[in-house]
């Protein structure tokens, strides 16, 4: 690492950090109206890209779809690794373990592990706090490269299990701890398409969430209530590109539009001693379009490929009302043996 890199590293990471310590806001946070677009450890990291998601400046092999000429050899050297994300807010310090395995050059598996390390919800008597593992998705992976329109093709299928805890209870103060986890199966499809010079690139993604419902059934004097609610879903369309500064370090600047459904709920309320149940519904207010935007800059190092950046919101309209997202740093590590292409 040459000397102008280490003083460009240096001063860009120090600007980013003062960035955080002068805009992050202690907030309120609704946990129940809100649809947990700011302590997001699902959706977040899936839609950032790594720096294997962008396509390999490499001819391709004429006449083949296969993966450009050099970049399949080392590729194949990779058949496991791992990928970190770490996201700090004034509200939330959560990182992010992504083992993976490559079972062939097209098919790579993923387990996505959420380490909450501290979540904080803001209450006129003190502030809430849980920790402890989120709810781990498990991924699938397939790319193909497309010799005739020079880029890279993705499709991800990912299945979110309820691991974090939905229900973590009260603090010393009575305030209901913020929650882990949804409580629910969720399942998230992604398509993506990157193109790349060897000086320049780009990505773009459009991601899909579908969350499951949860029920809750209480039991009262006259009557048998079940309480079901689904969250709402969630399309969030992106687009990253990449720009060389030096042989080593590249600028990056993204944006992720997301869009929100308002979500449901809906109670049937059965008498005790027999007769017609009562249904009533409802939407949770969770409708609404965000847009963010993501500078940074990453550090090619062979097998060790660091990315800093920030998530900055530039609109929030939520039908639950007025709501202030927080900015956040984002840390990003991907560590690939053999290295990649171009390294």
């Amino acid at each position: 690492m040459r000397f102008a890199d280490i003083r460009t590293l240096a001063i860009v990471t120090t600007l980013l950090l003062l960035a955080t310590g002068a805009l992050a806001q202690e907030q309120m946070y609704d946990d129940y109206h809100s649809p947990d677009v700011e302590s997001n450890t699902t959706v977040a990291p899936i839609a950032v890209p790594t720096l294997d998601d962008f396509a390999p400046p490499e001819t391709p092999v004429a006449g083949s779809d296969a993966a450009p000429s050099g970049a399949a050899d080392k590729s194949l050297l990779a058949n496991s690794g791992v990928e970190t994300y770490v996201e700090v807010t004034s509200k939330q310090k959560a990182g992010l373990l992504t083992p993976y395995y490559k079972y062939s050059e097209a098919l790579k598996f993923k387990a996505r592990i959420p380490l909450i390390y501290n979540r904080t919800t803001e209450f006129a008597v003190g502030d809430a706090q849980s920790s402890g593992i989120g709810d781990i998705t498990l991924e699938s992976e397939f790319k193909r490269y497309l010799s005739k329109y020079r880029g890279l093709a993705s499709v991800q299928l990912s299945l979110k299990m309820p691991t974090g805890d939905d229900d973590p209870g009260l603090d010393d103060n009575f305030n209901p701890k913020p929650k882990l986890g949804t409580g629910t199966w969720d399942l998230i499809a992604k398509t993506a398409f990157a193109r790349s010079t060897p000086t320049a690139g780009w990505v773009a993604a459009l991601l899909y969430r579908k969350n499951s419902s949860t029920e809750t059934v209480t039991e009262y004097a006259y009557s048998v209530d079940t309480y079901t609610s689904t969250s709402a879903a969630q399309l969030v369309a992106s687009g990253f590109y990449r720009r060389q500064y030096t042989p080593k370090l590249w600028w990056v600047l993204g944006t992720t539009l997301t869009m929100l459904g308002d979500g449901g709920w809906e109670n049937v309320s059965t008498p005790q001693g027999g007769g017609a149940a009562t249904t009533t519904s409802g939407d949770l207010g969770q409708g609404g379009q965000l847009v963010d935007i993501y500078p940074g800059f990453t550090y090619r190092m062979g097998a060790f490929n660091p990315f800093v950046g920030l998530r900055i919101p530039l609109m929030t309209n939520l039908d639950a009302g007025d709501v202030d997202r927080d900015m956040a740093l984002i840390v990003q590590f991907s560590y690939r043996p053999g290295g990649i292409s171009g390294d």
